[in-house]
């Protein structure tokens, strides 16, 4: 076998290993699910407050976020959070409608 010949196999086990090694880890990451829990923490933060704070005449903001089911496909779904400062009178927030 000729060193260029050597030389082309060697490129490509390193491409292969390269293109598996990236499969691998956004598997991995679509798996975590780690998105899906801070945007939980929100919505609970956000009805922890609306519920310990009445209505006044504060304002209120709202973050519409999309859902994703647990191989990190939309589900069409979406979930809405509220914070205050914002400019609506009121924000009730929801999990995934």
């Amino acid at each position: 076998m000729r060193y260029y010949n050597k030389k082309k196999i060697i490129f490509a086990v390193a491409t292969g290993l390269f293109a598996l090694a990236t499969v691998f880890n956004m598997s991995v990451l679509q798996s975590n699910n780690a998105g899906d829990v801070s945007l939980d923490a929100i919505t609970v933060m956000a009805q922890a407050q609306s519920s310990e704070n009445p209505p006044s005449s504060e304002k209120y903001g709202s973050l519409t976020t999309p859902c994703y089911d647990k191989k990190g496909n939309p589900t069409g779904k979406n979930r809405k959070s509220c914070f205050s400062g914002g400019t609506l009178d009121s924000c009730k927030p929801h999990g995934c409608q």
